[in-house]
């Protein structure tokens, strides 16, 4: 089971009850890209810049529906697998971070087929993620008690959690994922202070 499509619909289901400024939805800085967000590639700044204010004037109800549509036929994201790599774990954190950023919030139940296929995907992800962390970092899945290790290291942090809550924690969303932390307090705290995501 793919979770791209559906969260690619939650998403849109999100956005499009909130609007443009509703919660969960940075606001536009100067340059009309989020606030807060940095440049990972300063020589295409200018370029990003200007994708950005033009999206940015679109009618919101428009790119949302875009959204719901799925890529261009002729984009490499129109081959399914190949949009399921790119897109599964990067919908569900930013469609968690519109749910969970409303008041009253709480995790919803995604299935086991989901968490599965999140947790299948994680390995990878969290490698890339979790290369800067200055201890070894095992995922423990609390659905089936499997784990795989992310980063290779002694000392090592245990995350703890449904693969879900350990994707969102993996992704910097420390302050709302569900997970446990296990290991050393000083080891704890060394990945704690280290910048997660991408």
């Amino acid at each position: 089971m793919r979770h791209r499509p559906a969260g690619r619909r939650g998403r849109a289901d999100a956005l499009r009850r909130l609007g443009r400024q509703g919660p969960g939805r940075a606001p536009a800085g100067p340059r009309g890209q989020p606030r807060g967000r940095r440049h990972r590639a300063p020589p295409l700044a200018r370029v990003t810049d200007a994708v950005s204010r033009r999206v940015g004037r679109r009618d919101f109800p428009v790119l949302v529906e875009k959204l719901r549509g799925g890529p261009p036929r002729l984009s490499p994201y129109a081959v399914p697998q190949l949009d399921s790599v790119l897109n599964t774990l990067e919908f569900f954190v930013h469609h968690e971070d519109i749910r969970r950023a409303q008041p009253g919030w709480s995790a919803r139940d995604l299935g086991d087929p989901r968490e599965k296929v999140l947790w299948s995907m994680l390995g990878t992800a969290g490698k890339g993620l979790l290369r800067g962390s200055p201890v070894g970092v095992t995922a423990e899945n609390a659905i089936t008690g499997s784990r795989k290790a992310l980063k290779t290291g002694a000392p090592t942090v245990t995350v703890r959690g449904l693969p879900s809550e350990i994707t969102l924690f993996v992704f910097g969303r420390r302050d709302q994922a569900r997970v446990e932390l296990l290991g050393d307090d000083a080891d704890v705290a060394g990945l704690n202070g280290t910048s997660l995501g991408i």
